[in-house]
């Protein structure tokens, strides 16, 4: 929910392409942190990727999903 409210502000500042480009180059950066987790990787370094994996996946789909509804015409 954070990270959707995050993307709003951004879209308004660099318009939505940008900022759809950059989720998912967000979100292959915490799969890389993922990749390295291990057994006795500790709480704090899970949380950090997992939380860059959500700020990834909202910049991505919340102004896209904007974009795509405000280009609907409504009766």
């Amino acid at each position: 929910m954070a990270a959707a409210r995050t993307s709003t502000p951004l879209v308004r500042r660099f318009g939505p392409r940008p900022v759809v480009a950059a989720g998912p180059v967000v979100l292959c950066f915490a799969a890389l942190l993922g990749s390295r987790t291990e057994p006795d990787s500790g709480y704090g370094f899970t949380t950090t990727w997992l939380t860059t994996a959500g700020l990834g996946f909202a910049l991505a789909t919340v102004p896209a999903t904007d974009a795509a509804l405000g280009g609907i015409r409504w009766r």
